[in-house]
């Protein structure tokens, strides 16, 4: 019969697997809905790292109804049980190039492919090696535990490096942006940064400490890795819309966009204008541009703009954010200012009547 820690470690196993699969999906055919790229190949990407507890909820099933554990034939356990972390490292590396080094995003995922490829080829060739089981002492009573093999080198030198580049990139990546940003970019970035963190470091707690603190410590690992999910949501959605009963005349809304701003911010600094430049993304909405998402040079200052914003400021405006040169040579154009800026006008204007 199950003991009451089985029953904690299948119930928790379980729960983290459905949640990641539905999240995962959800989050997938929302972003595909609003095409929102980034935060497809997330949701993609939570919906594979379920599969971390397929074998240990398989394992829970199959005790609850027969009473006896899971078979391991040929190893299966193992492969099935690990055969996903290349392909979640795969997927967060091709998202961290793509807001990071978009221009070598393709050498990165290929890179990672062929170490994937080494990865799988080392598993299936030779499981027995790869993988540590600890079956308990009376079938059914508790399940099963899967590790990897500490003392087979091959194995664990491609899994140091998927962790080492997931830590380094990913985590402290992300993070180092974060702080060489501002506004929303920085908030989207310190997620990331905090999800990666979280996902990557209950596992290793588990391991050092948490169970000289914890009777169950594998039950508050796999929490802590599943609330990363939500961090990883947060940092690739799009930012809401405030509804407001009268938004303001200079207001402009962009749907469709990774990030979403509705608002002229009253400060664009030298270091915002070069990061948006260098990557490649409208300095409205925020969106990667290229592809389908044509973009627009301003003629005046090489800004870059999505075309649906250069539309909506065109209809509104008519004039770059940074350099005031009009959209449409043909229209009038009407640059923002804010309200401080109109009223220093009217002081300096009104001094020089008197004068």
């Amino acid at each position: 019969m199950l003991s009451y820690k089985g029953w904690i470690d299948g119930i928790s196993a379980l729960l983290c697997f459905i949640f990641a699969i539905l999240l995962g999906l959800g989050i997938f055919f929302k972003a595909r809905k609003l095409k929102v790229k980034l935060l497809s190949y997330m949701g993609l990407n939570i919906s594979i790292a379920g599969f971390f507890w397929i074998v240990p909820s398989l394992d829970f099933l199959i005790v609850i109804v027969t009473g006896r554990n899971l078979v391991n034939i040929y190893h299966w356990m193992g492969i099935v049980n690990f055969m996903w972390a290349p392909l979640v490292t795969l997927l967060s590396m091709y998202i961290w190039a793509e807001l990071m080094i978009p221009r070598r995003k393709k050498l990165v995922f290929w890179i990672f492919m062929i170490l994937s490829i080494i990865f799988w080829f080392i598993i299936f060739l030779n499981p027995s090696d790869s993988f540590l089981i600890s079956y308990p002492s009376n079938s059914g009573a508790e399940l099963i535990y899967i590790f990897l093999n500490e003392s087979y080198l091959p194995i664990m030198i491609l899994y140091f490096i998927f962790s080492l580049a997931s830590i380094l990139f990913c985590g402290i990546g992300y993070l180092i942006k974060s702080f060489r940003s501002k506004g929303v970019i920085k908030r989207k970035f310190q997620w990331l940064s905090i999800g990666y963190f979280i996902f990557l470091g209950f596992p290793l707690m588990g391991t050092l400490f948490l169970s000289l603190i914890f009777e169950y410590p594998i039950t508050i690992v796999r929490i802590g890795m599943i609330s990363s999910f939500l961090f990883f949501y947060y940092g690739l959605r799009e930012e809401p819309i405030k509804k407001v009963k009268e938004p303001p005349e200079k207001d402009i809304i962009i749907k469709e966009s990774l990030f979403r701003l509705t608002q002229k911010p009253k400060q664009l600094t030298k270091e915002d204008i070069t990061f948006h430049k260098e990557q490649k993304i409208c300095l409205v909405c925020k969106s990667k541009l290229g592809g389908s998402n044509l973009a627009f040079i301003c003629l005046g200052c090489a800004v870059l703009y999505c075309e649906k914003c250069v539309q909506a400021l065109t209809n509104v405006e008519n004039a770059c954010w940074v350099c005031n040169k009009p959209f449409d040579e043909s229209k009038s154009s009407k640059p923002f200012k804010d309200t401080e800026e109109e009223s220093d006008i009217e002081v300096s204007e009104k001094k020089k009547n008197k004068n």
